[in-house]
C-alpha cells in the first residue's frame, strides 16, 4: 500500500464529562423547544384542517420550513413528535390516589 490509500489510524474515543454531556443535552432540548415553537402554529394550522401527517411534511416543505436537524426533507414521525411535545403534559395523580397507592406497596 502506498501513504494515500493506507487507512487513516483509529480515532480514540473522546471521553466527555457529565457537565459537558449535560450541556450539549440542554443546548439540544432548548434549539429543540425553540424549533417547535416556531414551527407549532403552522402544524396545528394544518391539522385542525384536516391534513394527514404526509400532507403537512408536503406542505413544510413547499412553505421552505427546515426540519429541526436543519434539513429540508419532512417525515410524518417528526411532525407527530412535534405535536406530542406541544401537548399538555398528563395530570399528575391526585394526592389520594397517591395515597392509596404507596398504602397498597405497605
Amino acid at each position: 500500500m502506498t501513504d494515500d490509500t493506507a487507512r487513516p489510524a483509529a480515532r480514540h474515543p473522546r471521553q466527555f464529562s457529565p457537565q459537558n454531556r449535560h450541556a450539549a443535552l440542554a443546548e439540544r432540548r432548548r434549539r429543540q423547544a425553540e424549533h417547535d415553537q416556531a414551527a407549532w402554529p403552522r402544524i396545528a394550522e394544518l391539522r385542525d384542517q384536516g391534513h394527514s401527517w404526509r400532507q403537512i411534511c408536503r406542505t413544510l416543505e413547499a412553505e421552505g420550513i427546515w426540519t429541526p436537524s436543519g434539513r429540508s426533507r419532512w417525515q410524518p414521525v417528526q411532525v407527530q413528535r412535534i405535536a406530542r411535545r406541544q401537548q399538555e403534559p398528563p395530570p399528575r395523580p391526585s394526592l389520594l390516589r397517591r395515597l392509596a397507592r404507596w398504602l397498597s406497596r405497605v
